[in-house]
């Protein structure tokens, strides 16, 4: 059974779901401007699912149209979410967003945090179904292009 956990806060809709049955990755789903106090109670139901699994489990994050990312303090909460996953996080993560401005989030904070990850292994995907298969060919051991 997949379970889906949503949250509607302000005019942002935010979703925390497993992909499969077999619970191996986690899609968060952000739309709509956000904000600090909305992303943390994702993290809490994503955190809450990962944990009732033993094996490792990939992260999606879905963020198109979620508008300006870098609001304030986004480096103090990026550190503080990067820091504080579950041992049971595979450090696969798959970034969903159709422009260039993920990219250059990516590159900010891999500099300004490149021991957190340099454990971290980050692809791009237009689509879920892109998404799952980078993350199954990772998981095999292929190298894949994003």
């Amino acid at each position: 059974m997949i379970i889906n956990y949503s949250t509607m806060h302000r005019a942002m809709h935010n979703s925390v779901r497993w992909t499969t049955e077999e619970q191996n990755s986690l899609l968060y789903t952000m739309r709509g401007p956000w904000n600090w106090e909305a992303v943390n109670e994702m993290l809490i139901i994503g955190d809450e699912l990962m944990g009732s699994v033993d094996h490792p489990v990939d992260v999606i994050l879905d963020i198109h149209d979620v508008g300006n990312m870098l609001g304030p303090g986004f480096l103090v909460h990026s550190r503080r979410i990067f820091t504080s996953v579950r041992p049971n996080c595979s450090g696969r993560l798959v970034l969903m967003q159709p422009d260039s401005m993920l990219r250059s989030v990516h590159t900010l904070l891999d500099r300004a945090f490149s021991t957190i990850f340099s454990q971290i292994y980050v692809q791009y995907a237009e689509t879920l179904d892109h998404a799952l298969l980078l993350l199954d060919m990772a998981g095999d051991g292929h190298i894949s292009v994003s």
